[in-house]
């Protein structure tokens, strides 16, 4: 067999790193792929189940402040608005709680929950 010349070797060179290329540019585009799925995912359902638990958040701090107003209120009146609103929000963590435990991903995510809402 002959040896290659230098035009048949560069030839041969530049073909292996065209395929390599390829070969590259393939696994990125796979991995994008994932990614673009892995961020639908978040934004479908992890964002809101984030969204809920700061609306529990926010709900709990207001309940603490009406707590306080009622202690300082001076009047029946304002006591019964605030224990309304003290209602309306233990309402609202109530419901948000249920929604939040039925758009859990994963059953490890319901165990824990779980185990949270038992304590």
């Amino acid at each position: 067999m002959p040896a290659l010349s230098i035009v048949q070797r560069l030839f041969a060179v530049s073909a292996v790193l065209v395929i390599a290329m390829a070969g590259v540019a393939l696994d990125a585009w796979v991995q994008f792929q994932h990614v673009m799925e892995l961020s639908a995912e978040t934004r479908v359902s992890r964002v809101p189940q984030v969204i809920r638990m700061s609306d529990i958040e926010l709900a709990v701090t207001r309940v603490s402040l009406q707590i306080r107003h009622g202690l300082l209120v001076t009047t029946p009146e304002d006591l019964k608005t605030t224990l309304a609103d003290i209602g309306a929000k233990k309402q609202l963590i109530g419901d948000t709680l249920k929604a939040f435990e039925r758009d859990l991903i994963t059953d490890a995510g319901r165990n824990a929950y779980r185990g949270i809402a038992a304590a």
